[in-house]
């Protein structure tokens, strides 16, 4: 990851992991401070931004985080990858805002409710992703081939099921905001004044065309760059060996 070029991700998964370690101090006050408790009396409101860095420090929700983080590595990157820094940025914290607050206002009256973890926001990047390239082909977890339209509709099922079990209301709060991702993504709520339906269809039919394409680029140097590693690192074994044979 030296020469990473998705730095955003790198930086956003190295604060969670910051976060996972310092939950596990005893009587550390993190996990309290940044998580978003839906009771009035105990709501901050910086914690609509924060709770994605509220984590419990328990071993049962370790390997669960790894999963998650693998998956904003492979989620995150493409979105870095297929936009720009201020756009992620934006569809971070955006995220985390929109479904806090639908979260909250949903839980209202709810005893012992609240909301810690990046779940909502990285659903919300998959979510996006499926919008704005529904036909690409990925695979899931990089085992199970299909097309992130599918990856979309998978995340928004378990999403509703890992928030709403037991409180259908919450799990309908929970996936509420990935429509919104949707329509994002796919540029359907955008504004385009002047500009016929035809047109703006064509541009956004160029505009996949040209990331694929752009993806499929950056594969393929990604690609020549590891034969070129194994090239080298072969030839370097045949140097050491005709060295160790020349000493004897």
């Amino acid at each position: 990851m030296k020469n990473s070029s998705q730095p955003l991700t790198l930086g956003l998964l190295v604060s969670l992991a910051v976060a996972f370690v310092v939950s596990w101090i005893p009587n550390s006050p993190v996990m309290a401070s940044l998580a978003l408790f839906t009771d009035p009396g105990a709501m901050r409101p910086w914690a609509f931004l924060t709770y994605p860095w509220a984590v419990p420090g328990n071993g049962n929700a370790l390997f669960f985080y790894l999963l998650m983080g693998l998956w904003l590595w492979g989620i995150g990157g493409q979105l870095e990858r297929a936009t720009n820094a201020r756009t992620y940025i934006v569809l971070w914290l955006g995220a985390a805002l929109v479904h806090g607050l639908t979260y909250s206002v949903v839980a209202q009256g709810m005893k012992e409710v609240f909301l810690a973890g990046p779940g909502l926001p990285i659903a919300f990047f998959a979510v996006y992703l499926g919008g704005r390239y529904p036909q690409q082909a990925i695979s899931f977890f990089g085992v199970i081939p299909m097309t992130m339209k599918i990856v979309a509709i998978l995340v928004a099922v378990l999403t509703f099921f890992g928030y709403g079990t037991g409180a259908p209301m919450l799990g309908l709060a929970a996936v509420a905001p990935l429509a919104l991702a949707w329509g994002l993504g796919s540029r359907q709520w955008q504004l385009h004044p002047g500009r016929s339906r035809a047109d703006i269809k064509f541009e956004r039919k160029k505009e996949a065309e040209f990331d694929q394409f752009r993806d499929e680029v950056r594969r393929r140097e990604m690609e020549r760059e590891e034969k070129e590693r194994l090239r080298r690192l072969f030839e370097s074994s045949l140097d050491d060996g005709d060295d160790s044979a020349k000493s004897r």
